[in-house]
């Protein structure tokens, strides 16, 4: 069994987003979920791994990206962006619990019967 889970994820952007209209064809890291709901909202999600987000930020591939505060100084993403808006957040906790079965890890609703 496992928990994950992370801070309050938060849309950070290198020009301020007021209203929705502030969104429209903004490029956005996000990734999966994250990436269809900057989607709807009028942004471009732009997908990419974590570890390219510093070099792509700082180049103009992405204006902005979706993380908790925390990836600012785990990622240094802290020294693309001046500044923090926190009205903008989504949250997360994602709880596995792993069961070990004929040698295989399998979440328990993924199991047969008894």
């Amino acid at each position: 069994m496992y928990l994950h889970g992370h801070g309050p994820g938060l849309l950070h952007s290198k020009t301020p987003v007021r209203a929705l209209e502030d969104l429209k064809g903004l490029k956005i890291r996000a990734t999966g979920t994250t990436a269809k709901i900057v989607s709807a909202l009028g942004a471009a999600p732009v997908a990419m791994p974590m570890s390219d987000s510093y070099d792509a930020l700082s180049r103009g591939v992405a204006q902005g990206i979706v993380c908790p505060t925390e990836s600012l100084q785990g990622w240094k993403l802290g020294e693309v962006f001046q500044g923090l808006d926190l009205r903008h957040e989504y949250g997360c906790l994602d709880n596995q619990e792993l069961i070990r079965q004929r040698g295989t890890c399998r979440p328990r609703r993924l199991q047969g019967p008894a």
